[in-house]
């Protein structure tokens, strides 16, 4: 239909409809197996077109989905920007609509980017007074990403409080956006140490996408299941799991990439398959080095230093946590930060054992 629309718009030379039906092209297929650098450049070279035109809803749209590919490719910095200029061109035009969904976008990206914990909440909490009784998708948005980092800080009955509002207020929306928010409350629970609680939730949202025909979300939601799953220590059972992620996930996707990964590596680290287990976990933190997403790219080094830990390689493992670690400090992550400083404690003893033996088998 919207390949339709653009060649009719075309063939009466209105580039200005011709690059609004690219833009809304390039979004949707990115549900249906578009490629996000692919639809990152359609939307850039539509909204280059549609400056041209004072048509403030349609830069505001444009300029919207420059941001979301942006970060969905895990560029935060690039994303704020894009998305303050589409919340511009919402209001310049007098479109609340626009504007709440621009505001949603954002929320999201201070949740995941660099911007600290502390500051990231006040904006869900700035948000939602916005939001109330006015924008229910917004509302629900900044639920669930104030619940996850209310988690992060340790407050997890605000946070369950969050992410259950969010919830009774998406099930009266769409499908797809119920589903994609069980994400965000399985994260509440594994930030939690509650695994079974983080299955629950993140399984009635993979079904439901599997239903839905939906991959985007399903590839980014498979890890999170698999990784309750492992936690739970069916490791089989996790590992099938990051191969529907894998099989789904777009290229480009460096959230559904890494994470499938990384929960594999773990899994067949604990079958013993070391070096196959390694080399996978760090192909995770690779994808993630070229982001700004801190707390995916900790957990990346996070699950690397388990891997390294279970195949005996304390220092590296040390080296990886200690990696996490900072990261997570910059966030302001508390709760993943104690988790990191955990493993430190495991393995670096057990790295002056070997580093001690080594120099006791030095010739003197």
């Amino acid at each position: 239909m919207l390949s339709a629309a653009i060649d009719e718009a075309a063939a009466v030379g209105d580039a200005r409809l011709e690059a609004f039906a690219r833009v809304r092209r390039a979004y949707v297929g990115t549900f249906t197996g578009e490629k996000l650098k692919a639809a990152l450049v359609e939307a850039q070279a539509a909204a280059g077109t549609l400056e041209r035109f004072d048509d403030q809803a349609m830069l505001a749209q444009a300029h919207w989905a420059v941001g979301v590919f942006h970060f969905w490719l895990g560029d935060c910095a690039a994303a704020e920007r894009a998305l303050r200029r589409a919340l511009d061109h919402a209001r310049r035009g007098g479109r609340s609509r626009d504007a709440g969904e621009v505001l949603s976008s954002l929320v999201m990206v201070a949740r995941h980017g660099p911007t600290r914990v502390p500051e990231a909440i006040r904006l869900c909490e700035t948000t939602l007074e916005q939001a109330r009784g006015s924008h229910s998708k917004l509302e629900a948005q900044a639920l669930l990403s104030a619940g996850v980092l209310s988690a992060m800080r340790g407050t997890f009955d605000e946070a369950r409080a969050a992410v259950r509002q969010a919830g009774a207020i998406t099930r009266d929306l769409a499908r797809l956006d119920w589903a994609g928010g069980a994400m965000e409350s399985a994260r509440v629970e594994l930030l939690a140490g509650d695994p079974a609680a983080a299955e629950l939730v993140a399984r009635e949202g993979y079904d439901e996408l599997e239903r839905l025909g939906d991959r985007g979300y399903l590839s980014t939601i498979a890890p999170i299941l698999a990784r309750a799953v492992y936690l739970q220590g069916r490791v089989e059972e996790a590992e099938q799991l990051t191969r529907v992620s894998e099989g789904a996930a777009d290229p480009d996707d460096v959230t559904s990439q890494s994470g499938w990964r990384s929960v594999r590596a773990l899994a067949i680290a604990r079958r013993g398959m070391t070096e196959e287990a390694v080399s996978l976990a760090r192909e995770a933190v690779m994808i993630m080095e070229r982001t700004d997403l801190l707390d995916s790219r900790a957990e990346a080094l996070l699950d690397l230093a388990e891997v390294l830990r279970l195949g005996g390689r304390a220092s590296e493992a040390a080296t990886a946590a200690s990696e996490a670690l900072r990261l997570w400090e910059q966030k302001g992550s508390v709760v993943s930060a104690e988790l990191a400083r955990r493993l430190l404690h495991e393995v670096r003893p057990l790295r002056s054992v070997r580093s001690s033996a080594r120099a006791a088998q030095d010739p003197p």
